[in-house]
């Protein structure tokens, strides 16, 4: 039989009679290790001819200028399995289109997927339209409608295949696409050289704002180097084959794949975005309100806390799952960066190390924050007995007290150092330290010991009192406002930092221990 004749002259027929089969491969979303979307491909499964594959009949009816039937099948099925499983109360995620550039000159393809979607009810964020390179490169002026159409009617439009042979930068230039796809088979071998290649592309897709996703996908060693680079979905035969859509579900379940939801799919895409190839230590990692969930770490990052190379998990269990009293303090610090909405800094000390942490929040949803974090080492300084000494220093100042802050009298500034922040809540990062004090005095201390809070903590005559003290520092009693509303007494110590002539101070506090206060509070002792 001549298959080719054949096809020609029976493509309606496969069509009315669904001889055409829709397969799905899934995308996984490398930062969760969830179902994020799906690939549409089409098969013919023919009652004479036998199963063909896309190779045997695409060519041909493109030839025959019949490959518009075919695309315009693909539509209608997606939309209509995805409306089935919506009817059902089954997740679903979206799902990219390959078009063939004589869709766009045999039919309004724009049109068939509008009738589509609104036929079965479908979002227009559940299609993605893929377009080739080859196809920008054979008719610019037709492709730069169309791109612009969908784009304008809802539509995410994504390059396929690059670097597959046409890879020109003037289509990342000219084009606005959402997302680049790279073809992984032309870095087969995957060596360092291309390692490299595909690092580059990263970088270049994040600073122009595209996302990224990699196909042909087949190792692990492959998936851990996409992950590690920032490459936001992966697709390949290492997560599944394309199958039937209740087949290809109910395999993901057996490998305990997930499916995220939409509303989960807009909150990850917010940290992809920070995700690129880095030298700079960076983490990112989620807040259910109880529990942290760390979904990136560089290498960079490891190298600051750790001497070996942990994946995620065994990271997880060394930071969050100890009986460290720095759980109650990570906790309290990510509060406080969940709820100012900026970067904010955490100095503490570890095992062996004097830590800077700093963080922001990057998105929320449904009691669930994803933060962006980069940790420095400040004992990796290569002046050892520098190091060392301040290392040695705060760590006593970390087992003593609960908050340790720098009061700067030269560059009047008030910031923490280690320790929750208990203070900082509800003043500003140029705030003068007069104007800090006093914020602390009206919505922190106890209203009737806030005269004696400002007297105590006065700066032009705090250095004397210190040096006429016989212990070096000065403290005072204070009952100091918890997040509850009620007020606890606290012990606040200040203290002049050796060397800087009375310009820098330590405001510390911890809390009071005796059941019941013998001497008056506010008062130096």
């Amino acid at each position: 039989m001549d298959v080719t004749k054949y096809i020609v002259e029976n493509i309606d027929r496969a069509v009315e009679n669904r001889w055409l089969k829709v397969y799905y491969q899934p995308v996984i979303r490398s930062l969760t290790g969830a179902l994020c979307s799906m690939e549409s491909l089409v098969r013919w499964d023919d009652p004479e001819v036998g199963f063909l594959n896309p190779d045997q009949f695409i060519r041909t009816l493109e030839l025959s200028n019949q490959i518009d039937k075919v695309d315009r099948y693909v539509v209608e099925q997606v939309c209509s399995d995805l409306h089935d499983r919506i009817q059902e109360g089954k997740r679903v995620v979206p799902v990219s289109i390959n078009c063939s550039r004589l869709d766009f000159t045999l039919c309004n393809m724009l049109e068939v997927v509008e009738l589509a979607v609104a036929r079965y009810e479908i979002p227009r964020e559940y299609i993605h339209i893929e377009v080739t390179e080859s196809m920008i490169a054979s008719d610019q002026t037709l492709m730069s409608c169309v791109i612009a159409d969908f784009k304008n009617s809802g539509y995410e439009v994504w390059m396929d295949d690059f670097g597959s042979g046409y890879s020109s930068l003037t289509f990342l230039k000219d084009y606005q696409f959402d997302l680049l796809k790279m073809d992984m088979n032309f870095l087969s071998s995957f060596t360092e050289r291309s390692k490299k290649i595909l690092r580059s592309i990263v970088i270049m897709a994040k600073d122009i704002g595209l996302k990224t996703l990699a196909e042909g996908v087949e190792t692990k060693e492959e998936l851990d180097y996409l992950r590690d680079i920032g490459c936001g979905k992966i697709q390949g035969y290492y997560y599944g084959k394309p199958q039937p859509i209740e087949e290809m579900f109910a395999h993901l379940e057996d490998i305990h794949v997930t499916t995220e939801t939409r509303e989960e799919g807009l909150f990850y895409e917010q940290a992809c975005a920070h995700i690129a190839p880095t030298d700079v230590p960076l983490e990112i990692f989620e807040d259910d309100g109880k529990n942290f969930r760390t979904l990136y770490m560089n290498r960079a990052y490891k190298k600051q806390i750790f001497e070996d190379d942990p994946d995620l998990e065994e990271a997880d269990r060394r930071i969050y799952h100890t009986p460290s009293p720095l759980q109650k303090k990570y906790r309290e610090f990510a509060d406080k960066v969940e709820k100012s909405g900026q970067e904010e800094v955490f100095y503490y000390t570890g095992t062996s190390s004097y830590l800077q942490l700093r963080a922001e929040c990057l998105a929320e949803y449904e009691g669930r924050y994803l933060i962006k974090g980069s940790i420095l080492n400040i004992s990796l300084d290569t002046d050892r007995e520098k190091t060392e000494k301040l290392d040695r220093r705060l760590r006593e100042l970390n087992q003593m007290f609960e908050v340790v802050n720098l009061m700067d009298i030269r560059n009047n500034t008030f910031s923490a150092l280690l320790g929750k922040m208990k203070f900082d809540a509800d003043y500003g990062e140029g705030d003068s330290l007069a104007h800090i004090l006093q914020v602390i005095a009206d919505r922190r201390i106890h209203p009737d010991e806030k005269d004696a809070f400002l007297s105590f903590v006065k700066c032009d005559t705090l250095l004397k009192r210190i040096d006429g003290s016989r212990h070096g520092y000065v403290s005072a009693v204070f009952r100091v406002m918890q997040p509850d509303g009620g007020y606890t007494p606290e012990e606040i110590i200040l203290m002049t930092v050796s060397g800087t002539r009375g310009n820098e101070f330590l405001f510390c506090t911890k809390l009071w221990q005796n059941a019941e206060l013998n001497e008056p509070k506010g008062t130096d002792r």
